[in-house]
Formats: structure tokens, sequence, C-alpha cells
């Protein structure tokens, strides 16, 4: 991570326990993903955005069902545990210099752990369950009111730019899922991965940059194909686009500077990074139903 602010690292005990194969299918609900223990873990840098008292207070004491943003989170919620994704809060964000940090995390199944399902990991204020699960025993009834319960809780606490920051942590983070999803969290990104963490680079690391940048290129874009699924249409003058594409640009550039791609222009290798050639070098053999 760049001057500590921006971070990607990976944990698990050997590549060996990192898939290099895709899932043999898509999902069910609370179904266990074939995968390994490789973690993502990172830190978001937002712009730090002052909010006056009283505006503050007024967002607070507002009715959370009448608040911005409310039936947005629900319905990411609610996507993710559809998906079998779980949610696990984690400590709020924290606020450097002229910066807000946010952290945020993807753990794909672990049975060592005995977690079966995926989990994103977030910075949630207010909640009262340590975890927001779903299985193949809950309805769609109880999933929906379980997650408007839980938005309840953090918008108590929450400001509405707490809200929308969450929104784009919780977006990208699913944005990993997806990959992982489409079977390429490999040994070869891990390793990758752990190249990159370890600050090593080498000739022969042309490939390994690649991979590096192509999962957050691809967590990007399907963190935004994930925003629109709950209702945001492309609008570059929305509060959420722009600080989408601001925390997005700053992340991608930071990746560029990180893996020795200080000359290169970041839009040109975000554009790169999707093309065709790009993928198939690395596609896995069997595609999940539906995901590609």
């Amino acid at each position: 991570m760049a001057d500590g602010v921006r971070r990607i690292s990976i944990s698990g005990s050997s590549l060996g326990r990192v898939s290099g194969s895709s899932p043999s299918g898509p999902s069910s609900r609370g179904q266990a993903i074939s995968g390994g223990s490789t973690n993502i873990d990172e830190a978001l840098r937002f712009p730090l955005e002052e909010i006056p008292l009283e505006e503050r207070e007024k967002q607070l004491h507002t009715a959370v069902e009448e608040r911005l943003y409310y039936e947005s989170l629900v319905s990411a919620f609610l996507l993710c545990l559809q998906e079998g994704v779980d949610i696990v809060p984690r400590p709020p964000l924290k606020e450097k210099g002229a910066s807000y940090i946010i952290e945020a995390s993807f753990h794909p199944p672990d049975s060592n752990k005995q977690q079966h399902r995926p989990r994103l990991s977030l910075a949630l204020r207010g909640v009262q369950k340590p975890l927001l699960a779903s299985g193949t025993l809950i309805t769609e009834a109880e999933d929906k009111k379980r997650c408007y319960e839980y938005v309840s809780q953090t918008m108590l606490y929450s400001t509405d730019q707490d809200i929308e920051r969450l929104l784009v942590v919780l977006a990208h983070e699913y944005g990993h899922y997806k990959s992982y999803r489409l079977g390429y969290h490999t040994p070869e990104l891990a390793a990758a991965l752990r190249l990159f963490h370890a600050r090593r680079k080498s000739q022969q690391d042309t490939t390994q940059t690649w991979l590096v940048f192509r999962e957050e290129s691809t967590a990007w874009d399907f963190g935004k194909r994930f925003l629109q699924r709950i209702g945001f249409r492309q609008d570059p003058q929305h509060r959420l686009w722009k600080t989408f594409d601001i925390v997005k640009d700053d992340s991608l550039r930071t990746y560029c500077d990180a893996l020795g791609l200080d000359n290169a222009s970041k839009e040109v290798m975000y554009a790169l990074s999707f093309l065709k050639a790009y993928r198939d070098l690395y596609k896995p053999k069997e595609m999940a139903a539906g995901d590609e």
C-alpha cells in the first residue's frame, strides 16, 4: 500500500489451500462455494468531507425509513444473502489527515474454520449481531426482515455520507467475491499478491503484475454492476458515482505506482485488463454458469 494508505494483502497457510479451479456451477443459497482460504484485506481512501453539526444532527434524528440510501442498503445486503454471502461487521472508518480510511475484506469459505460461505467484512456502526448470514432454511421474507433490522441499527449511528462510503466499499468487496466465483482466485494470483505485498519485483513479474491489477480492476467493474443492480443508474453527477470514481481512481493509481507502472495511464491499464486476449490467458477451464 502506497504511503501506508491503500493496501491489499493475503493470508492463508499455503498456496496449496488456494483454489486453482472455478466452482463447478452456480452457488445455491447457503451452499459452500469451492475455494481456498486466501483473504483479501484492503484499506480504501475516501476524501475527508466535513458535515456541519446541524446537518449531522438532522440526519441522525430523521426516521431511518426516510433516510437517503435506506432502501439501497437493504437491497445490497439482501442481494448478498441471496447469493450465499455473509456480512461480518468490523470497527468503523478511521480518520487520517485529509482522508477517511475504511478497512474491509473478502473471505472465501474455509472449512478449517467452519466457515461454509464467503464473507464480506465491513465497517458497520451500531449493529448488535456479529454476523448477518443466510441459509437454506431461511426464507426470503425472513432475510428481508433481518436486513431491515440490520440496516436500521447501523443507520442510527451513521450519516448519509457514512452510508454512501459503505455502499462503495460493499460494492468493491462484492466485486472480489464475483472474481472468486469466476475462478480467478488461483494459486497464481495468490503468488502474485504475495510478491506485491512483499514489494518484490523482477523482470519476470509481468504476469504477476497483470494478475494483481486485473483482480483490482475486476472488483471495481463488478462493484459498478452491483450498484446498478440495486437501483443506482449510471449518472456521473450523482454523489455516489462521484465518490465511487474518486476512490476507484485512487485505488488504481496506487496500484500502478506500487506495481512499478509509474508512467502508465491508469485508464489505459484499466481498459487493457478487460481485453479478451489478456483474460483468456488466465481464464479457468470451467466457468460457473451465468458468471461470465
